[in-house]
This record gives C-alpha cells, structure tokens and sequence, in this order.
C-alpha cells in the first residue's frame, strides 16, 4: 500500500491522499501510509467498500468525463452528512426497545461518568453496546462524533 500510494503521489503531485475499496478499510496499512508523512492529509471514504465503488465511477464520470466544475465546501448540502444514512432514536423510542427485549441498560449523569463505567465493564471481559446518534454508512463503521 505504501509503493501504490507513493505512485499516486509521484503521478498526480497531489499532497491529498483518499482511498476506497476494500483495501482502504485497512488500519494497519492505513496508519503506516498515515505516518510515512508522503501526504499531508489521508481520507478514507466512508463507504470505502465494493459499495462505494459505484460512488467513485459516478463522481469520475461527472468530473472527468462530462467536465463538471468540482467545487468543495464545508457548507455544502451533504458535507459528508450522507455517510449517516440511518434515523437517530429518541429516548423514549431506546426505553421502549430496552424493555421489549428486556436488556439491561444503566442511565448515567455525565458522559465522564458513562465513560469510567464503561471502561470498568470492558476491563471486567462485558460486551457493551453503545448507540448514539445516527449510524453510519460502511462495514467498519464504528462511530463518529458530529457534534
């Protein structure tokens, strides 16, 4: 990974690197292209799978083929808001699920509280689940905080 991102440097001159595809899901690679410093900025797409593939194909053939004028902004409509593609649930909606499944849940008053629990509970060998906010687009998706 670190010879193809190398190329792709030598090829476009780019200082930016973003990668798809299932080789991009990738930590180990990834960290290693991350700390080689060969680009200033990595992003990895968030639907980076064969999924994603289709997303690439229709952006090169807007941009590259039709010639469309690529403009980035950080107000844009989606900004990358699309890779959160589920509802988010209200309190009320979690209690109700909690009980008709009859899972054992803890409120917490702090979010430091919620995360001194939690560390305990992992320590101890639990499995915990977490929800919150809206889930995300891809099969490594593990969270993000968009607040």
């Amino acid at each position: 990974m670190i010879k193809m991102a190398s190329e792709a440097k030598a090829l476009t001159g780019s200082n930016n690197l973003c990668m798809a595809g299932g080789a991009a899901l990738n930590c180990v690679p990834n960290g290693k292209i991350h700390n080689s410093k060969i680009f200033d900025a990595v992003f990895i797409q968030p639907a980076a799978g064969d999924a994603g593939g289709a997303l690439g194909a229709a952006q090169a053939a807007y941009y590259l083929y039709l010639g469309q004028e690529r403009t980035v902004s950080s107000t844009s409509v989606d900004a990358m808001d699309g890779s959160y593609l589920d509802p988010e649930f209200s309190d009320l909606e979690i209690e109700l699920s909690l009980r008709k499944y009859k899972a054992v849940a803890t409120p917490s008053e702090s979010f430091n509280a919620l995360c001194k629990t939690i560390s305990q509970r992992l320590a101890e060998g639990n499995v915990i689940g977490w929800m919150q906010g809206r889930m995300e687009f891809g099969p490594r998706a593990l969270g993000a905080d968009r607040s």
